[in-house]
């Protein structure tokens, strides 16, 4: 007796041993690791650097742009991306597509590793491979990309002044927040020789600024026609002019100015970040908690379509480091790609 006569002399036992491979199927499924994002296989190489006691500026002559400049010359690189915090850094390769990433690691590892020899002791670099990130509140992360002859300082500006508030408007966002660059700060420099000379100190004259500058205080309340008026005392200058001319003890006539630079500059930098080896600012979107991310990742899309359309004639341009909802579309199309694979399977089995 063949074999395919078999289904039709003995079609019970057939039926049973289909029935069993059915049975067993759905163990084998009701046992599978389920993972909300499975994690794949990346395009992107992560460089994280640390130099202890270093500031920005060094990080970034010393470590960025020299791992820039040999990384540079790799084939198949797509994009770069680099932030510096500190006295940490982390610089980011992607890959063009069908690029075997663990050859590209291990190349990069091996040009880490002669940069590092050339370092103070203490100072770390190491590599890692993206898969799957975490997904929390974080929507998306944007670089705002200028020439190489714009200021850092000049594109956060324009970041935090013009380009964070079009995204913070938007429905199912709850807070958009620039980057790197530094924000504007009063700098009062005090002269202990000319303090001395007009009978101050320096105690003096710091704790006037700081209580010159500080918060607004509630002193009571008013009654009227429409009840009660919280009354709230704020003796804060109004501008640099004001504080400059303010007066340092009451029962003395001498004024800041007389003992003090007071001077509006550039505060510390918190970051930095380079794409494409371009000064960039980062800006971070954050959704709200009962916003979907889906639909929020497809409305920021339109939104950064038209904003790159209006940077573009100033010279910039705007460039996507993360997309929280594209990576759960990758997602959910793989894990639908993989069962319905499944299913094909275990109905080629049947049949």
């Amino acid at each position: 007796m063949s074999f395919l006569m078999l289904s039709i002399h003995r079609p019970v036992a057939v039926a049973m041993f289909f029935i069993g491979i059915i049975l067993l199927g759905g163990i084998a499924w009701q046992k599978i690791p389920v993972e909300l994002f499975p994690r794949l296989v990346g395009s992107e190489i992560n460089i994280n650097f640390y130099r202890p006691g270093s500031n920005p500026e060094v990080i970034e002559r010393e470590i960025l742009l020299p791992l820039q400049a040999q990384i540079s010359t790799m084939s198949g690189i797509a994009e770069t991306r680099g932030q510096i915090r500190g006295s940490n850094g982390q610089f980011t390769v992607r890959f063009e597509p069908k690029i075997d990433i663990k050859i590209r690691e291990f190349e990069l590892q091996r040009t880490i590793t002669e940069l590092q020899r050339n370092h103070p002791q203490g100072t770390s670099l190491t590599i890692s491979s993206t898969g799957t990130l975490a997904i929390s509140e974080l929507a998306i992360v944007l670089y705002i990309v200028g020439k190489n002859n714009d200021s850092k300082n000049a594109l956060y500006d324009i970041t935090d002044q013009m380009i964070a508030p079009r995204f913070a408007s938007m429905s199912g966002v709850s807070q958009a927040m620039a980057v790197g660059g530094s924000k504007p700060q009063v700098t009062v420099t005090v002269d202990p020789v000319r303090t001395t000379a007009l009978g101050l100190t320096v105690d003096s004259v710091v704790t006037m600024v700081r209580n010159t500058l500080g918060r607004a205080q509630y002193t009571g309340s008013m009654n009227s026609e429409k009840g009660q008026t919280s009354v709230v005392l704020d003796g804060s200058p109004m501008g640099l002019h004001s504080l400059s001319n303010s007066r340092i003890e009451y029962n003395k006539p001498a004024l800041l100015h007389h003992t003090s630079e007071v001077t509006l500059g550039p505060g510390p930098e918190n970051g930095l970040f380079r794409v494409n080896s371009q000064a960039s600012v980062g800006l971070v979107i954050y959704q709200d908690q009962d916003s979907n991310l889906i639909r929020l990742g497809k409305n920021l899309r339109s939104r950064i379509a038209e904003v790159k359309e209006e940077l573009n004639p100033q010279g910039l341009d705007l460039v996507v480091g993360f997309d929280a909802a594209e990576t759960i579309e990758t997602q959910i199309e793989s894990v639908s790609y993989t069962h319905l694979r499944a299913h094909e399977t275990g109905r080629n089995l049947v049949s």
